[in-house]
């Protein structure tokens, strides 16, 4: 993205910054003397504004009432004639936008050309600002080096000709990074409402659009249906209430067109196979295949992203994939790299970032695409796109969640019983009350934490009946149900005991074999119990299809992710405070393969796992449906994709890798805890 090489020390970061202004202020000299040089439309270098007479043309159409007839040629060619006088020969510059954009041209066509140009440009260099300045909390390269990125940005050859000759791809920019600055902040309907007008080029929006439906964002869809009501009311308004049918008709014609009369600056897959090949049956068949293929890949990404936001190399692919996708996009659409290129820079390391920088080179060859018939930023936006798929695959282990347990009072404990509930109250009383026994029984310093899971019985109210039994008995409830993973997450980050033990809510292993679990592993970071290995007892088996099913299961665990652990799925697991703590904070999975993912990344982190067998019967009204156990095949296929690769130092400790939006996690709001996600109440 950029040929600063980004500084890592703070005198490098000022003599950079420094670099940084003086490229813009050299470029802005360069500006005001081709434009005080030229004379109408002409200079040295070319037209003046390149193709923005179209633009100050549909603005005047617009300004003096005729935008009913924007889209007739002859209107269009007369309103440019000023322009060009016989430059052209009686030809024009085709504007296919809608007539609610035209509208936004108006006011700079009541100025002279040049002046307008003029406004145009600052304005246009104004959004492209406006648009890293968006995204500075998500991406840290930004927010730390923000005018070295600018300069690099403005500088960026497909950006640079936007801004300089009268394209909007600024406009775009700053529309995507609206939006995903507002998916950041949960305004989904604002999120939507800038997809909604960006569909004044719906060669883009429509891929943004349909990765939303992917994630099933309802309401950022609904968003959508208000900005692109607004722009069809704008656009009714002007041109009457059948504009859209014209507009779509000229613009289908324009892209046919400009298909063959620019073909040389394509860089969709359309395109660029048509460059290469020729326009033929066999090159565009080629173009939508690799087309589909890219468009599959984008939604798979989009799919299996871990968080609902979009946030890091998602965003970078989903950039770079609507320009491929889509079969009509010209090299100056590539300027919306600028968003795939500053999250890379924040993720890749040196290497990546001379990768980036060769980039940049490479896209100044487009001075050579006529020659060369097909535009070399078509490579840069495969290389890109490429790039950013890699790097959303890439095993992640996200930062550490921070808990302030001050909060909650009185001094750490020796145990933290953690019990996950959804839909309890008939099991959850009997579970207490024989905990409450065995505490009394054995003299522990013992916390209970009951996590309601968003039940929607009376497991709250079940659970603060037993308050004088266990007078250390927490419940934290959460507002909707996330997931046996989530409530597990948030019981074992909010606990303050030096060690901590999972215990299901039916008490299939009751804590009568918690001594089992420390005797077995004396000085273990994390012990757990087990029904497959020598000295378990089932006191009740499971039916036999769910025998069979869950020795499968364990196989495929194994095989994996956990080889050597035999039955990772038990509900009774113990941890100390400090593995419990490492582990669970980067946790990520909501559903019923938590457990895999935790002693995976246990083991990546260098805690010794100990598997000890216990006491278990089968209780009926089990919570997991036949269809749990697809979902949990396809959890572990995306957790040991994110464990392959996962250095350590030696000493357990991670590299993460930098994503600073990253650490906010659907759900985890616990008062005390550091995000900005949906909250879960606490009651002592």
């Amino acid at each position: 993205m950029a040929s600063i090489v980004l500084p890592t020390d703070r005198s490098a970061a000022e003599r950079a910054r420094s670099v940084a202004l003086a490229v813009l202020a050299a470029l802005a000299l360069a500006f005001v003397i081709s434009v005080a040089g030229a004379h109408g439309t002409a200079t040295v270098g070319g037209r003046l504004g390149g193709d923005y007479p179209a633009f100050y043309g549909a603005g005047t159409l617009v300004r003096t009432g005729q935008a009913a007839h924007l889209y007739e040629p002859g209107r269009q060619a007369r309103a440019e004639r000023s322009l060009f006088g016989d430059e052209r020969g009686g030809g024009y510059l085709d504007f296919a936008y809608p007539p609610a954009f035209a509208a936004l041209y108006a006011p700079l066509s009541a100025l002279d050309y040049r002046t307008s140009y003029v406004m145009d440009t600052a304005l246009m260099v104004a959004a492209l600002v406006a648009a890293l300045w968006l995204i500075r909390p998500m991406v840290r390269v930004v927010d730390e080096h923000f005018v070295v990125v600018v300069a690099a940005s403005i500088t960026f050859a497909p950006a640079f000709r936007a801004v300089t000759a009268g394209q909007n791809t600024a406009l775009s920019l700053l529309a995507v990074a609206a939006c995903w600055r507002s998916l950041s902040d949960d305004r989904d309907l604002a999120a939507g409402v800038c997809l909604g007008l960006l569909l004044v080029k719906p060669q883009l929006a429509l891929v943004f659009i349909a990765l939303q439906v992917i994630s099933r964002r309802w309401k950022v869809l609904a968003g959508v249906g208000l900005g692109a009501a607004a722009l069809w009311l704008a656009s009714a308004a002007l041109a009457g209430p059948t504009w859209l049918g014209a507009w779509w008709s000229h613009a289908q014609h324009f892209a046919s067109v400009d298909a063959r009369v620019n073909a040389s600056n394509a860089v969709s897959w359309v395109g660029s196979a048509q460059a290469v090949l020729g326009r033929s049956s066999l090159s565009t068949a080629l173009g939508w295949g690799l087309g589909a293929l890219t468009a599959a890949l984008v939604a798979w990404i989009w799919h299996s992203h871990p968080q609902r936001v979009p946030v890091g190399p998602a965003v970078g692919v989903a950039a770079a994939g609507a320009l491929l996708i889509s079969p009509h996009t010209m090299f100056y659409d590539a300027g919306l790299l600028v968003l795939t290129a500053v999250i890379l820079v924040d993720r890749l390391g040196r290497p990546g970032r001379w990768a980036l920088a060769t980039a940049w080179v490479l896209a100044l060859g487009q001075t050579w695409a006529g020659t060369l018939g097909v535009t070399p930023v078509a490579l840069v936006v495969i290389a890109m796109f490429v790039i950013a798929a890699v790097e959303a695959r890439r095993p992640t282990i996200a930062p550490r969640l921070r808990v302030d347990r001050s909060m909650f009072e009185g001094p750490g404990r020796d145990l933290s019983i953690v019990i996950p509930a959804w839909n309890e109250a008939k099991r959850i009383g009997p579970t207490l009350a024989r905990i409450s026994a065995q505490l009394r029984e054995s003299g522990r310093d013992a916390e209970v934490i009951v996590v309601d899971d968003g039940s929607t019985d009376d497991t709250s109210a079940v659970v603060a009946r037993y308050r004088d039994a266990l007078p250390n008995l927490r419940v934290i409830r959460t507002d909707v149900n996330y997931g046996k993973g989530h409530a597990v997450r948030a019981g074992m980050l909010a606990a303050i005991g030096r060690r901590r033990l999972l215990m299901d809510a039916d008490s299939s292993t009751d804590l009568s074999q918690l001594g089992r679990l420390e005797m077995a592993g004396a000085g273990a970071s994390i012990v757990i119990g087990s029904i497959a290995v020598r000295g378990a007892e089932v006191t009740t088996p499971q039916p036999p299809l769910r025998v069979r099913a869950g020795r499968l299961g364990n196989l495929a665990v194994r095989l994996a992710v956990l080889p050597g652990v035999h039955d990772s799925q038990r509900g009774f697991k113990l941890f100390s405070a400090a593995a419990a703590d490492e582990v669970f904070s980067r946790c990520r999975t909501d559903g019923w393969s938590f457990d895999v993912e935790a002693l995976g990344l246990a083991r990546v982190m260098g805690f010794e796992v100990i598997e000890v067998g216990v006491r278990w019967q089968h209780r009926e009204a089990s919570r997991v449906r036949p269809a749990d156990y697809l979902t949990t095949l396809i959890d572990l296929v995306r957790i040991q994709s994110r464990l392959v690769g996962l250095s350590t130092d030696g000493g357990g400790s991670l590299h993460p890798w930098p994503d600073p939006a990253s650490a906010t996690r659907r759900g985890m709001a616990l008062s005390g805890v550091s995000t900005s996600t949906p909250s879960i109440s606490s009651s002592v």
